[in-house]
């Protein structure tokens, strides 16, 4: 069975895509209690969202305001910007010139 990520773990609040997910394993590998993952939009405040393992919304971390998210992920962009492959560097352009600003 394949599971599309993008269309299953969405932001509750914006809706936006949601990246960076990751298993919660507890002690069995093969034993998923449920998921975590950061919204990647920078006009939601949202910082981790917290899934079930039946893909249900259980918790979520935000940030104080807008402006601190914003540069956390422009932060995060810049130092990492070196290393991402061409392809991505094409797809978060649009994102890293916005976020540029509040470097």
């Amino acid at each position: 069975m394949i599971i599309m990520m993008s269309k299953i773990f969405r932001c509750p609040r914006c809706h936006g895509e949601v990246i960076s997910i990751l298993p919660i394993i507890l002690e069995n590998p093969l034993d998923i209690v449920g998921y975590e993952g950061f919204c990647s939009s920078l006009r939601c405040r949202v910082c981790k969202v917290t899934y079930d393992k039946n893909y249900n919304v259980v918790g979520i971390r935000m940030f104080k305001d807008l402006q601190t998210k914003r540069k956390v992920m422009a932060k995060i962009l810049h130092e990492n910007w070196s290393r991402y492959s061409s392809k991505t560097k094409r797809r978060l352009r649009d994102k890293y010139l916005r976020a540029k600003k509040y470097l």
